[in-house]
């Protein structure tokens, strides 16, 4: 599990205790409370590895009301996000 260290926007650091990191295009669940009363409502997709233990994310959703120590679940999937999907010939 990892934890929201810094929001700028879209952008979304999630740290982690181990060095283990979450692969690219993963998708991470946080909750934000100000989208509704929902737990894991807000999907960020694991864009960049920041050294060992730090990830940057794209945020799928508002990320208004976001705070810097709200824990993180990794989904055990890759993001179906349309911009991370690739044609049958790799392009």
């Amino acid at each position: 599990m990892g934890r929201v260290v810094q929001v700028i926007g879209p952008v979304v650091d999630v740290a982690f205790d181990s060095a283990e990191l979450p692969e690219i295009n993963t998708a991470l669940l946080l909750t934000n409370p100000s989208i509704d009363k929902r737990e894991d409502n807000l999907t960020v997709e694991v864009a960049q590895h920041l050294g060992e233990h730090m990830v940057r994310c794209v945020a799928m959703d508002n990320t208004d009301g976001l705070i810097a120590v709200s824990p993180s679940r990794t989904r055990a999937t890759r993001s179906r996000c349309p911009w991370a999907w690739k044609s049958s010939d790799g392009s």
